[in-house]
């Protein structure tokens, strides 16, 4: 909490770390220049239209995830390592292996193209409203692993004879999941969005620009 009332208190001054002694009070001066840059209000919008993907995508991937894993018995090992994979590589190499994917030249946009959903291959970097969302995307698919992770100890902590009960009774697999899998790992998922919302909001710097206009 330090670090938090220090920053706050700081805010009321004009501080000059060279010299901490010329330090002086500005009053609201830091706040009213701020709420009055244009620049701030765009990185704040950045920040919360990210937040909305990165949070929603990376919690409904790494929960699907681990569902599936759960269900998976050969070779589960396997591919939860693979699924772990982009958490554990670097930040760097992570963004190459993404931009080459999602690239005009990449196998995600070829396979649309094939399909017929994209009529032409998209520079993502060069237009106006793509980047924010595919940062977003690429935080998500980084970092959806942990939580894969968290959910499947979770998952593994609940009783088994409650599975077992719910197959006498005839309960379809979705019918398990809803009524008994997520009630179970609630403590899991508040976690996990608590620890969402945490990471998306430290990405301030990340984001601040993406967006040049609106």
């Amino acid at each position: 909490m330090y670090p938090f009332f220090l920053s706050f208190q700081n805010s009321f001054l004009d501080v000059n770390v060279l010299n901490p002694e010329n330090t002086r009070f500005v009053g609201l001066g830091n706040w009213t220049h701020v709420v009055s840059h244009g620049k701030f209000w765009l990185s704040l919008f950045n920040v919360l239209f990210n937040q909305i993907i990165f949070v929603t995508l990376s919690f409904v991937i790494a929960l699907m995830a681990a569902l599936m894993l759960n269900e998976i018995k050969f070779l589960a090992s396997l591919f939860r390592t693979i699924l772990f994979i982009p958490v554990i590589t670097s930040i760097t190499v992570a963004m190459i292996i993404f931009d080459f994917l999602s690239g005009p030249a990449g196998p995600i946009q070829e396979s649309l193209l094939s399909m017929g959903i994209l009529d032409n291959p998209v520079f993502w970097k060069f237009e106006q409203w793509l980047p924010m969302p595919m940062i977003a995307v690429f935080s998500a698919w980084k970092w959806f692993g942990v939580q894969m992770i968290i959910f499947l100890g979770g998952i593994a902590s609940i009783n088994k004879s409650l599975y077992e009960a719910a197959d006498l009774d005839g309960a379809s697999w979705w019918r398990k999941v809803t009524s008994i899998t997520l009630p179970m790992i609630k403590p899991q998922i508040v976690f996990v969005l608590t620890i969402n919302i945490i990471n998306g909001l430290q990405m301030f710097v990340d984001v601040r620009g993406s967006l040049h206009e609106l």
